[in-house]
């Protein structure tokens, strides 16, 4: 059956921001202009942040269920696009100071962006696969695309192997899923014989592990330091944002939406958050570079899996727009302005006077991960809280870690170490 003109509405984001990738890769042989190119990454980035309302405007399953477009995708699709369009205005300068090309670049992140946009949107297990496939492909590639950087190299290499891996879970665990439950559709896994099957329960496990790997979550999270530190830091700045961001919102679905899910990944969701929070508190400096940039994104994650967990309540479901809808940006609204003696303003002074970051530090952070993350966020609006807190994530990594129109005194030193 061919798919209707609302199955296209329904993933208009991703259609658009395919087509300006596709667009950009044609013209590069014909256009030298690389402000021609920047302008245009800048449009078809609005261009898919638009198409979103037109895609809210027509909620509901698209391609037989494939997709579901509603207010959680609109929000998730906003904050893809958002972030894609910061990390063009951020990389055009760094890529001419670099002398990297432009087209390219630009299509690899449009075709990123596309691959985030049909994880957040998902409905069925294998679409999420070939939107984390999109995703991550684009991304091994933008790893490592100051390609005479042997830490460039180095780290898209490492993302490659490591991240080939964690895509093997997340597969292996679709095909046990779909051999205890016979669908890979997640509405349909609401059968009470589920909660009983260990096959379905090791399948889930697999999942989330492949999910842990993209949003960092300790033990998962060893490929960061050395990723964030070898990228291109507009690239830095999208992996801290971009990607995470969309593999929450798919666990966030599965999660709210197959009752089994919500019954087995409550505990693991805790033991995650709270295995990466004392991960940040102990783990010591690497490298006065990037790794700044990564403790700072990674510090998030517990916040994250925590707020989740938050909006579980005694009678086995998920409220999901109520206190676990705030968790998340309620703790980085906070953190952020936690102060010098337990935030990441602490932690960046630390790592710019080239001293450890204090003990203290590290401690307030994690209590405020302890506190906010288990559900005390009631009093914040949700859509300030969230927008502080991922405004901030970005807003770091850019003015910490950007080019030299950023930081001159800090990134000429992180992105010129080969």
């Amino acid at each position: 059956m061919m798919p209707s003109a609302i199955d296209a509405y329904r993933v208009l984001p991703e259609l658009v921001w395919c087509g300006f990738g596709v667009l950009v890769m044609l013209l590069q042989p014909f256009v030298r202009s690389r402000q021609f190119f920047t302008f245009l990454a800048l449009i078809g980035t609005l261009a898919g942040t638009g198409a979103s309302v037109t895609a809210a405007m027509h909620a509901g399953p698209g391609f037989g269920g494939l997709v579901q477009s509603d207010s959680f995708s609109f929000f998730f699709r906003l904050l893809i696009g958002a972030v894609a369009f910061l990390v063009v205005l951020a990389a055009g300068p760094y890529l001419e100071r670099e002398r990297l090309p432009f087209a390219e670049f630009y299509a690899l992140l449009l075709f990123a962006a596309a691959g985030m946009g049909v994880l957040a949107s998902a409905q069925e297990l294998l679409t999420a696969f070939i939107g984390l496939e999109m995703s991550s492909i684009s991304s091994y590639i933008m790893a490592g695309y100051r390609r005479d950087a042997l830490k460039s190299s180095e780290s898209a290499m490492k993302y490659f192997l490591l991240g080939s891996f964690a895509t093997a879970f997340f597969l292996y665990g679709i095909a046990l899923v779909y051999g205890s439950s016979g669908t890979t559709m997640l509405v349909k896994m609401d059968s009470p014989d589920l909660f009983h099957s260990t096959l379905f329960e090791l399948g889930l496990a697999m999942i989330l592990i492949g999910l842990g790997f993209k949003v960092a979550a300790a033990p998962f999270q060893v490929w960061t330091p050395d990723v964030y530190e070898g990228a291109p830091t507009p690239v830095t700045a999208l992996f801290s944002a971009g990607p995470k961001a969309a593999a929450f919102a798919l666990l966030l679905r599965i999660f709210a939406t197959v009752p089994a899910a919500t019954h087995f990944w409550f505990w693991a969701f805790w033991v995650l958050a709270a295995l990466t929070m004392f991960a940040e508190i102990w783990a010591p400096w690497c490298r006065p570079t990037s790794s700044g940039c990564w403790r700072t994104a990674r510090s998030r994650t517990p916040v994250y899996l925590g707020g989740v967990c938050g909006g579980y309540d005694d009678g086995a479901q998920w409220g999901g727009g109520g206190r676990a809808g705030l968790c998340g940006g309620a703790f980085l609204f906070a953190e952020l302005r936690t102060g010098e003696a337990g935030g990441v303003h602490d932690r960046f002074a630390a790592w710019r006077d080239r001293r450890e970051e204090s003990f203290a530090g590290r401690l307030c952070g994690a209590f405020a991960t302890a506190t906010l993350g288990g559900g005390g966020a009631e009093r914040l609006p949700a859509i300030a809280a969230r927008a502080a807190g991922y405004g901030g994530v970005l807003w770091e990594v850019l003015h910490f870690q950007g080019g030299g129109e950023f930081a001159p005194d800090v990134a000429r030193g992180a992105d010129g170490d080969q």
